[in-house]
């Protein structure tokens, strides 16, 4: 999970914005793990945690993944306009 969420942070310091394709990459990250079942992947608003199309200065990526019978949350504070926190 830290590795998706690292990518995520490089990606948004390249100029990448769109939450979808964000997504699209972190999910593919973790799918790639065997063991791993993703149960969401999503970029919010860091204070409503309302799905964010574009991400800003208010956007977290949140992830919540099961590694066998544990679930993991983890996740991390991204900066559209002004880099990163």
């Amino acid at each position: 999970l830290s590795r998706s969420l690292a990518e995520a942070r490089r990606l948004v310091a390249a100029g990448m914005l769109d939450s979808e394709e964000i997504i699209s990459v972190v999910t593919k990250m973790i799918a790639a793990e065997k063991a791993a079942r993703i149960d969401y992947v999503k970029i919010c608003h860091q204070q409503t945690l309302a799905d964010q199309a574009v991400v800003d200065d208010d956007a977290v990526l949140l992830l919540a993944v099961f590694i066998g019978k544990t679930r993991l949350i983890d996740n991390s504070f991204l900066r559209g306009k002004s880099g990163l926190l």
